[in-house]
């Protein structure tokens, strides 16, 4: 059947872009034009760019770094200072890039990507500056000490580019090099050495994956005495060939182990067992001596093995000290091991509330000092500084907010699933002795190992939770917050778990009285937005309201558009005969039914987004208008990326519209 849609595909085209156009006024007219948006809009832009908000930071030798945003900056200035002088209550900003101020200059919105500084060194970096908030990104070389871009310096225009220093006068480059340099999932198929002085074009090549591969990578490994090449084979995202030095020894290890260097060890992390010799299971984190390993040594020493009730999320180091993220029923906490001295363990780090997290904001393996938050759902971050050798922790700064926590509820519940599951979710309201049904917003994810964790939730609070609202945050199959196979109970044919799964509790909250289907809603973005598609289509019975952003609705045709082939090793592959028909059963766009009865739904997605595109969310809703359906919205912001919050006037005009669309249309008060 010829897809009559297929028009909006073409991003930018005239036809195209003047559907959007026609949708964005229709959907101004019914929400920005409303009495609640103004006031709304405000408030989130108020809490969004408070002046005493934390400003994240980034450490890098003497000084820590901050992109900071505001009033008078709504792209930002990238700064920096001393640490000691951070911890003073006036900090002395360096401004080292204003993005207002250049993209001015040079009539393109500049939005701050990534810098990458050269270990060991203050004055070499590549800055990596996104063109509209996109995935795709211009490369220059930026002078710390001068506060200026290098004139010749090294410099790569616009493409899906990564950079990684190997000395000042060479790095590494991942980008589209023109015919053929790219996989089919749009991502560098070769690894170039540049030199200083050298054209881009005379460049050399040093390392090439296929087509049906991810992508090509390569890093170089400064920790003194222990340097080294690393280049990857990275075949998607959760498989990967490790290649170390300039021969490119491949690393006998599994595919699926995520591997790490700490000067003269190793780290696996596994995600399925490992025979070899021995037996190491799956959820462990293992380590050896590099050196023995080259040399054929199998024997790994266990740091931690993952059960139920205690499951690594991630680890990092310091000079000498390996820090884990444990997760338990979805809160963390972090424990402290000396990996250079016997595997000793030295400590935890504990949060004192209920329902939390501690998140590693800084951290370096040339000392032994980590900056890292404590937060939760109604507790603004504060900032501490923890010396692991003598264990002596400093308070640096806490976000300041009129927020008073003591008002609100949060809740762990579990709702079974039709498999008989157990799945977490929580539930944070105002703590209100009014009973009967409240509006209650859901949100949920439920893909590629993302975890969905407590974190401060104001903006929710003060335009939904005040408001009555109740805002619900769910933890189905597809994340990892139980582990690896958290994640795998919902891949390719299992996907329809996750769905379950988000159902579940829905049925759970109405169950439980604490709401009824005229005033339940739902949001979710990118693969959250594929799960809002097949609540819309798969679920339409218990929801009143949907928002779905920056969405995959199009599971046919998703690998040829944006970054799509990349996600095969979630979904599956639309050119197996057998997955596209476990496709065809969680694709959106085609189980919609012109004689069912479907929530209100708000399409929201971004031009500018070259990860997802625009263009499922585009046909999804001309679809849904063909069929007649009532009551389909449709709003794209031209900037902003797939994140949609590398602003904050436009994350606030995103909240604002949401939330007028939710309290119309589900009725609320306030």
């Amino acid at each position: 059947m010829i897809d009559q849609f297929l028009y909006l595909e073409d991003i930018h085209s005239e036809k195209a872009l003047a559907w959007v156009e026609q949708q964005n006024q229709t959907t101004k007219r019914k929400f920005v034009d409303n009495e609640r948006f103004k006031p709304l809009y405000k408030s989130v832009e108020k809490i969004l760019l408070n002046t005493k908000a934390l400003p994240y930071i980034s450490r890098k030798g003497r000084f820590v770094y901050n992109l900071w945003q505001d009033e008078n900056n709504p792209l930002g200035v990238w700064r920096r200072t001393t640490l000691e002088d951070y911890q003073n209550d006036h900090i002395e900003w360096e401004v080292l890039i204003d993005f207002d101020q250049i993209s001015q200059q040079e009539n393109t919105q500049w939005f701050f990507a990534e810098a990458y500084l050269l270990q060991h060194d203050d004055q070499y970096c590549l800055v990596s500056l996104a063109k509209e908030g996109s995935d795709s990104v211009q490369v220059r070389e930026f002078n710390l000490q001068k506060k200026i871009f290098v004139e010749n310096g090294f410099f790569i225009d616009t493409a899906k580019t990564h950079t990684s220093w190997i000395n000042q006068d060479e790095i590494y480059v991942m980008s589209d090099f023109g015919a053929d340099s790219l996989t089919r999932s749009g991502y560098a198929k070769t690894v170039k050495r540049w030199k200083r002085g050298t054209a881009l074009d005379q460049a050399h090549t040093v390392f090439e994956v296929s087509d049906e591969d991810m992508m090509a990578s390569a890093y170089f490994d400064h920790s003194i005495g222990f340097e080294k090449h690393v280049f990857n084979r990275i075949k998607n995202f959760y498989e990967n060939e490790c290649f170390i030095g300039e021969q490119q020894q491949k690393l006998d290890i599994p595919l699926d182990a995520e591997v790490s260097f700490s000067r003269n060890f190793m780290l696996l992390e596994l995600k399925s067992d490992w025979e070899i010799g021995s037996e190491y299971k799956a959820g462990g984190l293992w380590i050896i001596d590099f050196d023995d390993f080259l040399q054929g040594d199998r024997n790994f020493k266990l740091i931690i093995q993952s059960t139920k009730e205690k499951i690594l999320s991630g680890y990092t180091y310091t000079q000498d000290y390996l820090i884990l993220n444990i997760l338990k029923d979805v809160c963390n906490y972090l424990e402290i091991y000396d990996i250079h001295n016997g595997l000793t363990y030295i400590d935890q780090i504990v949060s004192d509330e209920d329902y939390s997290v501690i998140s590693i904001e800084s951290v370096e393996n040339d000392h032994n000092e980590v900056i890292f938050t404590v937060e939760s759902f109604i507790t603004p971050p504060t900032q501490y500084l923890i010396d692991l050798d003598t264990k002596q922790k400093t308070k640096l700064k806490v976000s300041q907010h009129t927020l008073d926590s003591s008002d609100y509820c949060v809740e762990q519940h579990f709702a079974e699933s039709k498999d008989g599951t157990k799945i977490p979710y929580f539930q944070i309201s105002k703590k209100l002795n009014t009973v009967g049904p409240k509006p209650v917003l859901m949100e949920g994810y439920g893909g590629f190992e993302v975890s969905m964790v407590p974190h401060f939730i104001e903006v929710e609070i003060h335009s939904w939770i005040d408001r009555g609202g109740v805002y619900v945050l769910t933890n189905i199959r597809g994340g990892a917050e139980y582990g690896a196979n958290w994640h795998r109970q919902a891949l390719k044919q299992n996907r329809h778990k996750s769905y379950e799964d988000f159902a579940a509790i829905a049925e759970d909250l109405i169950h439980r009285k604490i709401t009824v289907k005229e005033k339940l809603a739902a949001v979710g973005g990118s693969n959250g937005g594929l799960l809002m598609g097949n609540m819309l289509t798969q679920y339409p019975q218990l929801f009143a309201a949907i928002v779905c952003e920056v969405p995959l609705l199009d599971m046919i045709r998703y690998t040829q558009i944006g970054a799509g082939h990349s996600w095969i090793a979630e979904y599956g592959d639309p050119e197996n005969k057998d997955e596209i028909e476990i496709l065809k059963t969680i694709s959106p766009y085609h189980l919609l039914d012109a004689q069912k009865d479907y929530p209100k739904i708000l399409f929201y997605t971004i031009t500018s987004d070259d990860r997802v595109t625009p263009v499922h969310a585009r046909k999804m809703a001309a679809k849904m208008h063909a069929m007649n359906i009532d009551n389909v919205y449709f709003y794209e912001q031209q900037q902003g990326g797939h994140s949609m919050s590398a602003n904050k006037k436009l994350s606030a005009f995103h909240t604002a519209l949401m939330m007028t669309f939710l309290m119309d249309e589900i009725g609320m008060e306030g």
